[in-house]
């Protein structure tokens, strides 16, 4: 028997709502669907109609899955356009889902395949990756910014125990500097083996210290005493360790004439430091021969610098198996004296 009434689809998208999704990313749970109601002979229905709206999950048979019933107002063509509301992902759940209209008496046949517009399935798709697809060979170099990513969205949580170090928070280099004698002041020449100055460097973490010494030595030379000075930067007070590194010395052979001679002389060494905290070095001196009175230096300097990170090869040497370690080790200064 033909329909008294007939409906021509002329559009009609369905839109999945992930209920997972947040609120403000949601999608409406609804359909938008438009058709031209028209009676058995072709002619526009125009008039305020009553029309239920069915889903199925096959083309013929089996229960609703949904179900609304609609007023529709045809325009001067039978053209109406309504939304059906309350379409959730139980619903359309990616399987096929077929559209059935009765218009009053009317049950209309076949039931309507519903498709998802090719844009609204790719949203939808992008709303559902599965747990750890997104890796980070998936995302450009610098492609999450600060911008991207919601104040205090990052929590505690968040973060794996132990992957934040605090070279990660404080991962600059840092400086301390100290200048005990300016150029004109004098102090005495030590004799023994003892610091003449020293640094102290606080670090947040492991990294690289590297010290930095000057120091203007004056002699007081006698023509047929050789006169010999030392200086080393080490993190042992008060010895010279001839096996080391980050030595250097002035010597004035007996055959040079009497006479006052200036000599600067700059040591340095970068030190390996494992973690973070506070660390000291010495400028160690001594004048190893033909020490007097008249001895002495002046524009005395000494700098640490803390870099966290290497760029380069940092060579760490170790001392040299044979010859004069840890020479010279008597005369150490008293125990609270600094400098």
């Amino acid at each position: 028997m033909k329909n008294s009434v007939n409906v021509t689809l002329l559009f009609a998208l369905a839109i999945l709502l992930v209920m997972a999704m947040s609120a403000a990313a949601q999608a409406p749970n609804s359909i938008i669907y438009q058709g031209r109601l028209t009676d058995a002979d072709g002619n526009a229905i125009t008039d305020s109609t009553d029309v239920k709206f069915e889903i199925f999950a096959a083309l013929t048979g089996g229960s609703n899955i949904y179900n609304i019933t609609q007023k529709v107002g045809p325009d001067g063509n039978g053209v109406f356009t309504v939304e059906l509301t309350g379409v959730t992902s139980t619903v359309l759940n990616g399987s096929k889902r077929y559209l059935q209209l009765t218009v009053g008496t009317d049950v209309l046949s076949p039931r309507q395949l519903l498709t998802s517009a090719p844009y609204a399935y790719s949203a939808e798709y992008a709303d559902n990756i599965p747990d750890n697809s997104v890796t980070t060979s998936k995302i450009a170099a610098s492609g999450v910014t600060n911008s991207d990513i919601a104040s205090n969205a990052v929590t505690g949580a968040k973060v794996s125990n132990g992957s934040l170090t605090d070279a990660d928070i404080l991962d600059e280099p840092g400086l301390a500097f100290n200048a005990s004698e300016p150029g004109n002041t004098y102090r005495n020449m030590p004799s023994l083996t003892e610091p003449i100055d020293s640094i102290t460097i606080t670090v947040p973490a492991a990294g690289y210290i590297y010290v930095w010494a000057h120091a203007t030595f004056r002699i007081s030379h006698t023509n047929g005493i050789k006169d010999e000075v030392h200086l080393q930067v080490s993190p042992v007070r008060g010895i010279i360790d001839y096996g080391d590194f980050g030595f250097g010395f002035v010597v004035l052979p007996n055959v040079v004439a009497t006479g006052d001679y200036i000599y600067p002389v700059n040591v340095h060494r970068a030190f390996y430091v494992s973690s973070s905290g506070a660390y000291k070095y010495y400028a160690n001196s001594r004048m190893f021969s033909g020490a007097d009175a008249d001895d002495d230096f002046f524009n005395l300097q000494i700098t640490a610098f803390y870099f966290p990170t290497a760029y380069g090869t940092v060579d760490q040497p170790t001392k040299s198996s044979g010859g004069n370690d840890n020479l010279l080790p008597t005369g150490v200064a008293s125990p609270d004296e600094d400098k």
